[in-house]
């Protein structure tokens, strides 16, 4: 597997606990928003309401977080490759901090405004994302 795929299928792979203490955190009314709302948001322009609409911005978002182990995999030379899972959950807080900001800065609607709660189980997810993700790379590139 070359750093491309290593990168996708370890950025897909931590996106399977993240999404489902996302899910759990949202189910137990820790946030009003799950992952995939986020996702359908972009790609509708409104909450998904459908079951097609939900498994599509599922779908999505795993391929999103795909996109992000890509990028953090062709990071990892550039600042060496020690402290995978370190620099991983850093960059998973990161990416979510982001992720936050740019919906606020450009007035999304439904993600614009979201509770302190949700913001914090979001986070939470992006570090267990980071750790999945620095956890796998390190497993694939041995």
């Amino acid at each position: 597997m070359d750093r491309f795929y290593r990168g996708l299928t370890a950025g897909m792979v931590a996106g399977v606990p993240m999404i489902i203490w996302g899910h759990g955190a949202y189910y137990l009314g820790l946030g009003n928003l799950r992952f995939l709302d986020w996702a359908g948001v972009i790609i509708y322009g409104s909450l998904p309401e459908t079951l097609f609409q939900v498994v599509y911005a599922q779908i999505a978002h795993l391929l999103w977080l795909g996109f992000l182990g890509i990028v953090f995999s062709y990071l990892i030379p550039k600042v060496t490759s020690r402290g995978h899972i370190g620099k991983a959950v850093i960059f998973g807080y990161v990416v979510g901090f982001f992720t936050h900001a740019i919906p606020v800065l450009f007035a999304v609607p439904h993600l614009a405004a979201t509770h302190s709660q949700t913001v914090i189980h979001n986070h939470v997810g992006g570090v267990i994302w980071g750790l999945g993700l620095g956890y796998i790379l390190r497993v694939l590139d041995h």
